[in-house]
């Protein structure tokens, strides 16, 4: 037997939703919910790579995976959803940088393959 469907909803014995699998043009997303039925993890694959993000109870974004073509990048956001920390791998160089409230780097560091040393950025 197959079943098909645009969006499978996932419920407990109770009848509240604990995932959802969805699908669009372009990407396919799963979500997870926790017992209060707050969205807490979602997975989406679209053309340009997998993304996994983690949300707090208020659904702010507070960290985020994400396997590009190109790269490898985890974010982690601050309460209000801001990123304040990001870590990239592109080729053999990997970076990391410390953001303001308003986005703006205020310290980093980077390294290469290449160079075999790090750099402050």
């Amino acid at each position: 037997m197959i079943v098909e469907a645009e969006q499978f909803i996932l419920k407990n014995s109770n009848g509240q939703r604990q995932a959802t699998l969805d699908s669009a043009e372009t990407d396919l997303r799963l979500r997870l919910y926790d017992p209060n039925g707050k969205m807490r993890i979602v997975l989406a694959v679209g053309p340009n790579g997998p993304v996994l993000a983690f949300y707090d109870e208020d659904g702010t974004m507070r960290a985020s995976l994400a396997a590009l073509a190109e790269t490898v990048v985890l974010q982690l956001h601050d309460e209000l959803g801001r990123s304040r920390a990001v870590m990239d791998l592109t080729g053999g160089e990997t970076s990391f940088s410390h953001l303001n409230e308003d986005g703006m780097q205020r310290a980093g560091f980077r390294s290469s393959d290449e160079g075999g040393g790090f750099e402050s950025l």
